[in-house]
């Protein structure tokens, strides 16, 4: 029985994992463009707030699924200036959102970090674990 237990566990499991679309949206096309629009504009709107400064961003990745967003990237100041960082900083951001009606919200976010607090990101969240890859 207990066997039977673990097999069907290990299935869940993998069913979980691997039977997940995810949607690669680090480059705009026409099929993603609206909700990778609503994504970086909702990430850029926020730090605005925080540093009261306007950002531009290079996307390393934006994988999307089952409506959860994951976004890797890094950031500079839309006129071209320097950011300034404090030691130990560097201008990499994070951030992981969820879709709550035809809304994206930000779940959690670290910016200017080198080191990623992956406990809140993978281990905290039900995020399917497929779109940190």
């Amino acid at each position: 029985m207990k066997k039977i237990f673990i097999i069907l566990i290990l299935a869940f499991s993998y069913d979980q994992f691997y039977s997940q679309n995810v949607y690669d949206y680090r480059v705009k096309t026409t099929s993603n463009a609206k909700d990778r629009a609503k994504i970086l504009d909702l990430v850029r709107i926020e730090l605005q707030k925080n540093y009261d400064q306007k950002f531009v961003f290079v996307v390393n990745k934006l994988n999307v699924s089952a409506g959860f967003a994951w976004f890797e990237g890094f950031v500079h100041k839309k006129d071209g200036g320097n950011i300034l960082l404090e030691p130990g900083e560097d201008n990499h951001i994070n951030a992981l959102l969820k879709l709550k009606g035809s809304q994206w919200k930000i779940i959690k976010m670290e910016t200017f970090i080198k080191e990623v607090d992956w406990d809140d990101f993978f281990y905290k969240t039900q995020a399917p674990k497929k779109i940190f890859l």
